[in-house]
């Protein structure tokens, strides 16, 4: 099963599927040359304890809840695209010296299993070549994901009556759109090097996009839940009734009591993120950004974008999806603003083509 897939052709229809660690988002895209169009879209909130630390805990309830997506879902024939992440999968771009195709892959996989946290035995690797480069060596897209977890996507999909098409792993769907993105803003420039944070609830991704190639990404397990564990610790309450205070409070002037808290656990937050922004100024060898993309649940606390700015000196702008895509007036009206920062990795994911 390939995991690194060309973009649809225009004219094509595709599903994407998002197992976000909050919540499940599932879309319907088709593209007309440079068009796409969001025919489609819903989210729905996931079962405390559905995801541990980043990985699937309970997979019956996943099951029932992509089930619940089933009038949504293409019933035959259509290409859904299921997105991946966590310590099963691994996405590097690697600079090899191969002489020929099979030498290329052949060092790729010797080198990449520095990078894994499973035997590369195990694994299923992709690769996606961008080219040769001025130093003479071949750029080179390597996506790895355990068979295990293959096989876990596959009896999802399976359960709910529907044939699992393309995988992709969740860093190279953001890539994918991140991409789309910046040509339809006008935005690329040579040799500039453009970041997309994602804030997942317990799983936040850093991507980094460079003359089209995507340079690099981490994911770290920290997210948005981190506020929701603070309350609940700090009040004694049950993480939903957690949740749904922060959600209230960031709605509408909070009690003093859980201000402080938003205030306290947003530092907090912020101040885990800019490890991960030291960690790319590491291993990419380039100087911070003065400006990210944001994206996903965790834009939604103003608590900790503010604190964020401080921590790293870093300004962020949240990615504008409806800015560059053409999307069904029902969906703005059920979703409104909500629809940008939830649908990212859903529509890099049904960008993506079958090669059947």
């Amino acid at each position: 099963m390939d995991l690194l897939k060309k973009l649809i052709p225009s004219g094509t229809t595709c599903w994407g599927l998002d197992l976000g660690t909050h919540s499940l988002k599932v879309i319907k895209i088709s593209r007309s040359r440079n068009t796409l169009k969001i025919h489609d879209f819903e989210q729905i909130p996931l079962s405390v304890g559905t995801f541990l630390e980043g990985e699937i805990n309970n997979f019956e309830q996943l099951a029932q809840d992509i089930s619940s997506l089933k009038n949504l879902l293409p019933q035959k024939g259509g290409k859904i695209c299921l997105g991946l992440f966590g310590n099963g999968t691994c996405v590097k771009k690697m600079q090899v010296a191969g002489k020929n195709e099979q030498e290329r892959e052949d060092q790729v996989y010797w080198e990449i299993e520095q990078y894994l946290s499973f035997p590369i035995e195990e694994g299923e690797m992709s690769l996606f070549p961008y080219g040769k480069n001025s130093g003479g060596t071949h750029d080179i897209l390597a996506a790895v994901c355990t068979q295990s977890l293959l096989e876990v996507a596959k009896e999802l999909l399976d359960r709910c009556g529907h044939k699992l098409s393309i995988v992709d792993l969740v860093p190279v769907a953001l890539g994918n759109f991140f991409e789309f993105f910046l040509d339809k803003q006008q935005l690329y420039s040579p040799d500039k090097t453009f970041l997309l944070l994602d804030m997942g609830g317990q799983v936040s991704t850093l991507i980094a996009l460079k003359n089209r190639q995507l340079v690099f990404s981490k994911e770290i397990f920290i997210g948005a839940n981190l506020v929701t564990e603070e309350i609940q610790r700090k009040l004694g309450v049950s993480f939903k009734e957690a949740e749904d205070l922060k959600n209230q409070a960031l709605l509408e002037n909070p009690p003093e009591e859980i201000a402080e808290i938003l205030e306290e656990s947003s530092v907090l937050l912020a101040k885990d993120y800019k490890k991960l922004f030291e960690i790319y100024q590491s291993q990419a060898s380039e100087s911070l950004p003065e400006m990210v993309y944001v994206t996903g649940g965790g834009v939604l606390n103003h608590y900790f974008l503010s604190h964020f700015q401080t921590e790293t000196g870093i300004a962020c702008e949240v990615l504008s999806v409806s800015s560059c895509v053409e999307v069904n007036s029902s969906i703005e009206e059920t979703y409104g603003n909500f629809f940008d920062i939830f649908s990212p990795v859903a529509i890099g994911l049904a960008l993506r083509a079958s090669h059947d």
